[in-house]
Parts: structure tokens; sequence; C-alpha cells
């Protein structure tokens, strides 16, 4: 079913309850939610079934992206959130080779002849 306006572009069609409509994609970045399935033969305490879903929120960065939506973000604070992020991510990867390289440096550069 196509719906259009009188011009020409494409419209969403109704919805049958707006205040559902977008209840699943509204604090999340990807198309998908979190889903947590606990089979019969599973323990049914509450700490194994919170520490499941506390990780998956975690890796679906959810409460990330709450906070974030939480106010209005210019594009230019988006651009600096995005480089700090960044920042954060490269950070993670090398720690450890720029410090060797700056030892390595100072090394030569006060070694005795």
């Amino acid at each position: 079913m196509n719906f259009s306006s009188t011009s020409g572009k494409n419209i969403k069609p109704p919805e049958v309850y707006p205040a559902t409509s977008s209840a699943s994609t509204r604090c999340f970045s990807s198309g998908f939610n979190v889903h947590i399935y606990v089979e019969e033969d599973e323990p049914e305490e509450e700490w194994v079934v919170w520490r499941f879903r506390r990780e998956e929120v975690m890796k679906a960065h959810i409460l990330q992206e709450c906070k974030s939506r939480r106010y209005f973000e210019s594009s230019q604070d988006k651009k600096k959130r995005k480089a700090r992020e960044a920042t954060g991510r490269n950070r993670e990867w090398c720690p450890q080779t720029r410090r060797n390289k700056k030892e390595r440096t100072t090394r030569t550069t006060y070694r005795r002849i």
C-alpha cells in the first residue's frame, strides 16, 4: 500500500496507535530490541536473569543511547562527542605502543657514549 501526499512525496501510512508506533525504536540507534528468552530448564533465580539482561543491555549500548537522547544535541555537539568517543576507542587499542615509543626516544637521547 503506497500513501502519497498532494506534492507526490511518499508519506508514512496512518498508525493505529501513534503513541506506541515508535516505542521500539525511540531509544535505540539500531532497529531492533534486545530479547532475552529464559527456557524452562534454566535456573529461575533473579540474579541469573538480571546478569544476562544486563550483559545484553550493555552490548546493545541502550543506556548510552537513552542518555544521549535526553536533550537535543546540535550537529556541532554531535561532532565533538563522536571525536571524544573515537579518541577513547583508539586509546583502548594501543596504550602500550605509545608508552614504548616515548621510552625508546628518551633512551636514545640520554645514552652515554
